[in-house]
Formats: structure tokens, sequence, C-alpha cells
């Protein structure tokens, strides 16, 4: 599996940008790790996507994804069905398929279940959700701020849209720094990470003047 993903990393290196490289890496690091402190959850992880694979889903739902979510899919694609157990702040990885289901559920509920302009956004990935409706999801827009690529929370019952990360490799950044620095028995079902976070302190309103909150 290893040998797998560092050939399509190295693949992604040659057409992506340094950025991308970078997740690439990280991704490689955090695969060790999580099977040296959790390797239930390892063993929980779907296997990659192929290229192939992650362009006949972008066809499908007619979506263009941005690179660092390309290779995150190749890197695992998701979690497991039977895997319950958080990734990351309180968070589980879905499959890209689930992704683009659940997004494109949303986008028809915008104007009628949706009525405030920036509950949900076309733009958003719903990358990983708690099972109770919330999610983090890739803002591809950069709806507010204009930072496209930025992470922020979705709640399901509250107006307020915190940005998490600046992108996805800061993102994937602190949860390596999290699993290599937190030993084994100071770890918690839920694996927060915002100590390994830059903190933005920035959330904004869903409506549509979207008012920063301090």
């Amino acid at each position: 599996m290893k040998r797998l993903f560092a050939l399509l990393a190295a693949l992604l290196a040659g057409t992506s940008t340094q950025a991308e490289t970078n997740i690439s890496e990280v991704l490689l690091k955090l695969d060790a790790v999580l099977e040296s402190k959790r390797p239930e959850f390892a063993a929980g992880l779907r296997p990659p996507l192929t290229v192939a694979q992650i362009a006949q889903m972008e066809a499908q739902y007619q979506v263009v994804l941005p690179d660092a979510v390309r290779a995150l899919y190749l890197w695992h694609d998701g979690q497991g069905s039977s895997n319950y157990m958080s990734f990351v702040n309180n968070m589980q990885f879905q499959p890209l398929s689930e992704v683009l289901s659940a997004k494109a559920e949303f986008d028809e509920m915008i104007g009628y279940d949706f009525e405030l302009e920036n509950w949900w956004h076309p733009a958003w990935l719903p990358l990983f959700h708690n099972g109770g409706g919330d999610f983090i999801v890739v803002d591809r827009k950069g709806v507010h701020t204009g930072t496209k690529n930025q992470l922020l929370t979705v709640y399901h019952d509250w107006k307020y849209r915190p940005i998490v990360a600046k992108d996805l490799a800061t993102f994937l950044a602190a949860a390596l720094e999290y699993h290599e620095a937190t030993p084994i028995e100071q770890m918690d079902e839920f694996h927060i990470i915002d100590d390994f976070l830059p903190q933005l302190d920035v959330s904004f309103e869903a409506s549509g003047k979207a008012t920063p909150l301090e």
C-alpha cells in the first residue's frame, strides 16, 4: 500500500504545485503514525482511489476537485462502513462518493430547506462529518474571505461557520503533528487538533451579509 501511494505521490509531484507535493509527504508520514498509534483506525481506512476513478466521479457529478483533495483520495478513500472512529476533531473521513452525493443533495436544498444565502454553498465539499449532520468542508470559492480552498465547519443547527484552516495542507499537517506529539495514553476518542492549527479566530454568520464575528 505504501509503495503504491508513494508512486502515486511521485506522479502527482510531477504535475502539481509544491503544496500538493507536501500533502503527499504528510500523508505518507500520517500512514505510519496511524499504523503505530491507532492500528485499528488505520486498518479501517478504505483503499485509495485511482486517478481514473476520481476523474470518473468528477465527470459524473460535474465537479472539479482541488489538487489537494485529489491527493487525499489517492491516499485513502475515506473510512470503511464499519469504522465509526473519529479521524480528527470528532469527525470521520468520508469516502469521495459520499462527499459528492451529499454535496449534490445539499445543493438541491438551497433556496428551499436552506433559506439563508450561505447556510450551504455549491462550492463546498463535505470531506469530514461527525455523524450528526455537521461537516468540515473544503470551500473551493473562499466564501466570505476570498481565500479559496479554506476549511470551515458547517453546523446543521447553528448559523455560524467558523474557519478551521486556511487550506487542506495546513489541516493535514496539524493532524500529523497531533498524532506524532500526543502519547497514546493521552489520546481520547475525539482527537482534537485545534492546538496544532494556526488560530484564525474568525467565524461568519450564514446570511447574505455574512458579517465576521469576533
